[in-house]
């Protein structure tokens, strides 16, 4: 956690002087107004009836990771989408420019607290809860799928904990004494935190939204939160999502202070009474929520995170073991290697693209981004020709193949090549992971196309990775998919640039 800054919480500070040095600490972090600066400027976008598309997009693809990041979590089970969404013009048109916008600004929030949570603690367990109330409040909402709220959960659950949570990244000391006192009287930590600080949730959650200048509408909906159920009014414009952060609240605090199933469905039942949720509702988030959970803590480079035994395990009473902690180390350390590399080579992109670049050039960085970023074996660059009929090969990088590429031809009109992925990602202006491989050595592959919302796209590049037909290798993962993706929008704007 961090200790730069040089203020200290003393037992003498009355709740204004607490809430004070938190907001002094909150603007003496140099990167922590940045992220809200991104927040700011999406919002700023949001509220502009002339903003396309293209702008929000372009915010997005410019934060490092943010967009593999998205495009994962909105093809994940978080959303549960009909179908894959495979851009972040996609994406904005599936959910709309604010919800979307939202979505990056909880993501860009949070991404800040990873550091620290690695070191584990009572800070670590405060984020997971933090984490598990937005999942929990975006699940409910969407239950009751009021139009223009439902997307909001996840962000609201975030403004919700951003104030304890920056207490704690800040004061490590004062939060884990907190901690540790709750952990004693089996109380939660924020109400540990009000009776030593005498600093309420509320306090210090509108505080921070005060220094950060989020909208208004959360600072009305968290207010509304923290009322007590019969005290809200139904009639409120808030009132909604204001239920589902509440209730969501009180599920997560279940989860964390009981350590037994039945204990849990007990703190269910009685939640059920108040909350306008039923327990059928409540069994179906309980289902979901262990696979949600974990999908998303493996977006965010959280995966460490796990929810209690009883959780994951409600309907199979029986131990899973769990894998040595000294794996997790190395495929956390493999993956946040791989999405550095890849940040790397489309930050270079996007130089490239706002440089007015040649074409030939970004389209040959996108290539060593797939062979060196991405790590496949083969790429392969495929041209149309002018009568936009056949694909012609003209390079490779990579291991070597058995045929000049440039005798590669690839007819777009023959019914013979209807399931090749190549065809299939230039005709349907996509990237592509399934279909007839292009080399029966080939496993797995991609093709992604080059100017997809062009009037002409003018190609499609094709990678892949060398293996056995009897390897048993999955395809890839959607990390990679959404990786793919941002390659798609980048070559979409440069291809666009060119004409």
């Amino acid at each position: 956690m961090s200790s730069q800054t040089q203020i200290e919480i003393t037992k003498d500070d009355s709740p204004n002087e607490i809430l004070e040095k938190l907001q002094v600490a909150l603007r003496k972090d140099g990167d922590f107004p940045v992220r809200a600066k991104v927040v700011t400027e999406l919002r700023n976008l949001v509220n502009s009836p002339k903003t396309t598309i293209g702008q929000i997009t372009e915010v997005i693809l410019r934060e490092p990771s943010l967009g593999t990041r998205v495009l994962s979590l909105v093809n994940s089970a978080f959303y549960q989408g009909a179908q894959p969404i495979m851009t972040i013009t996609q994406a904005v048109n599936r959910l709309g420019m604010r919800a979307l916008s939202d979505l990056c600004a909880g993501f860009v929030l949070m991404q800040r607290f990873v550091p620290a949570a690695k070191r584990g603690g009572v800070f670590t367990d405060s984020l997971k809860k933090s984490i598990l109330m937005s999942l929990v409040s975006s699940y409910l909402v969407r239950e009751v799928g009021e139009t223009g709220v439902k997307e909001r959960g996840y962000l609201a659950g975030t403004f919700y904990n951003l104030g304890h949570l920056l207490l704690a990244y800040y004061f490590p000391q004062v939060y884990e004494a907190a901690g540790k006192r709750a952990n004693a009287k089996n109380i939660d930590v924020l109400q540990s935190i009000q009776e030593v600080l005498g600093v309420s949730p509320l306090q210090l959650s509108l505080s921070i939204v005060d220094a950060l200048e989020i909208p208004d509408y959360y600072r009305a909906v968290l207010a509304e939160s923290h009322k007590s159920f019969d005290e809200r009014n139904p009639e409120s414009e808030y009132f909604t999502l204001a239920n589902a952060l509440a209730t969501a609240e009180e599920f997560s605090r279940a989860v964390v202070l009981n350590d037994n199933k039945d204990d849990f469905l007990s703190a269910l039942e009685e939640l059920s009474k108040v909350s306008g949720f039923s327990m059928e509702q409540f069994e179906g988030l309980v289902e979901n929520i262990p696979f949600i959970f974990r999908e998303h803590c493996e977006l965010i480079e959280l995966n460490f995170l796990q929810l209690p035994d009883y959780i994951v395990n409600f309907d199979e009473p029986e131990e899973v073991e769990a894998p040595p902690q000294i794996v997790e180390d190395v495929v956390d350390a493999q993956v946040q290697q791989s999405v550095s590399q890849f940040s790397r080579f489309t930050e270079e992109i996007r130089e490239a693209i706002e440089d007015a670049e040649p074409l030939s050039s970004i389209i040959t960085t996108v290539m060593e981004t797939l062979a060196f970023g991405l790590k496949f074996d083969r790429v392969l660059l495929l041209m149309a020709n002018d009568d936009q009929d056949e694909l012609q090969g003209r390079m490779w990088l990579g291991a070597r193949i058995n045929v000049d590429p440039k005798s590669i031809r690839r007819p777009l009109r023959t019914p013979d090549l209807a399931n090749a992925p190549d065809v299939a990602a230039f005709t349907q202006r996509t990237s592509k992971i399934f279909g007839d491989a292009l080399f029966h050595d080939g496993w797995p592959f991609a093709a992604i196309p080059i100017g997809s919302s062009q009037n002409k796209p003018i190609g499609v590049i094709y990678a892949d990775k060398i293996s056995s037909p009897d390897d048993d290798i999955p395809p890839l993962d959607a990390r990679m998919q959404a990786s793919l993706s941002i390659l798609v929008d980048l070559l979409d704007q440069a291809a666009g640039n060119s004409n």
